[in-house]
């Protein structure tokens, strides 16, 4: 009869352990995962900063060139066209083409 108690404990802690590694290896899974998309997120982050500040740049020069409209009044000397439009889904930096989803 004791027999029978202790294995059925051990049983169950035997399953409780198991139980626990599942949990463990979860949790570092989860972990790595957030990791690695923070790091997606701050290379992202510095990839759009450097785009915006090149855009600037863009702009700085096409006003100083002779690319601004006839009239300096017009609204649309702020829209400076820059070849064809880049649509955020299509434009991959080639530095971050490895975190591209196709």
């Amino acid at each position: 009869k004791k027999v029978e108690v202790y294995s059925k404990k051990l049983q169950e802690q035997t399953e409780l352990l198991r139980d626990r590694q599942e949990l463990m290896q979860k949790i570092s899974f989860l972990d790595r995962e957030l990791n690695a998309s923070k790091a997606r997120e701050s290379s992202l982050q510095s990839a759009k900063e450097r785009l915006e500040a090149e855009v600037l740049q863009l702009s700085k020069r096409c006003q100083e060139s002779q690319c601004q409209s006839t009239t300096p009044s017009s609204p649309s000397v702020t829209q400076v066209p820059m070849g064809r439009p880049l649509s955020a889904k299509t434009f991959v930096p080639p530095q971050l083409s490895h975190f591209a989803v196709s």
